[in-house]
């Protein structure tokens, strides 16, 4: 359900659904097109009733917690989508779109006329929620009620299913995230970051080298365990 190219202008915007595998003309020319700057912000739990679909571009998802510090929660990718009312019981979360970004918006109430109307409509809107509900519950279940330490870890060993590269017994891990950007998922400080990072590494569970790091998994999933 990845977008190979991105709509480029408001030209393009009459096939902008192409991708998405359904052709169903009809039902996407009634979402409306945003066109969204890269390094944007976007407060998304707004309780408009609404639903956001990334059709191109990558997207942060965050909050501001009870401290005032950001955190980052998870980054949207194309063809996931968002409803506001997920996140109004918590919110205000906020999406930035990291880079320039095209998303589709409709009324809860009108897709749920749509999807009541078509099955295979309905699931592959199903699975485009599954995708990030799983990830956000993934992401929430490891922050919570753990040491900043253990959420690092944890981080680690999430962003290395999910983008790192296995050769033999080591996983690299190309980090793509600034360490500001990191600490905001764990909700510490850049400065406690850097200490927790040493310390991984003074330990031998992790190796640092330019803007990548290097662990192995079975041995920090072992010391998670064990601390």
């Amino acid at each position: 359900m990845s977008a190979k190219q991105p709509p480029s202008s408001a030209s393009h915007a009459s096939c902008w659904w192409q991708e998405s595998g359904l052709d169903r003309p009809e039902f996407w020319q009634a979402w409306k097109l945003r066109r969204v700057p890269a390094e944007t912000d976007w407060l998304v739990a707004e309780n408009s009733g609404n639903v956001y679909l990334l059709v191109s571009g990558l997207a942060e998802l965050s909050y501001i917690n009870p401290e005032g510090k950001k955190v980052i929660i998870d980054h949207i990718r194309a063809w996931e989508s968002v409803q506001d009312e997920l996140f109004v019981q918590a919110g205000p979360y906020y999406i930035f779109n990291l880079k320039p970004c095209f998303w589709a918006v409709m009324p809860q109430a009108e897709l749920d006329r749509w999807l009541a109307d078509d099955g295979q409509l309905a699931l592959w809107f199903a699975h485009s929620l599954w995708q990030i509900q799983t990830r956000l519950y993934r992401k929430v279940a490891a922050l919570a009620g753990d040491t900043a330490y253990h959420r690092l870890i944890k981080l680690l060993l999430q962003l290395g299913d999910s983008e790192g590269e296995q050769n033999s017994r080591w996983l690299r891990l190309s980090v793509n995230y600034t360490h500001e950007q990191l600490a905001q998922m764990l909700g510490i400080s850049r400065q406690t970051l850097t200490s927790l990072l040493a310390c991984l590494e003074s330990n031998c569970l992790i190796k640092r080298q330019l803007n990548q790091i290097r662990f192995e998994p079975q041995k920090l999933r072992q010391h998670l365990a064990e601390s």
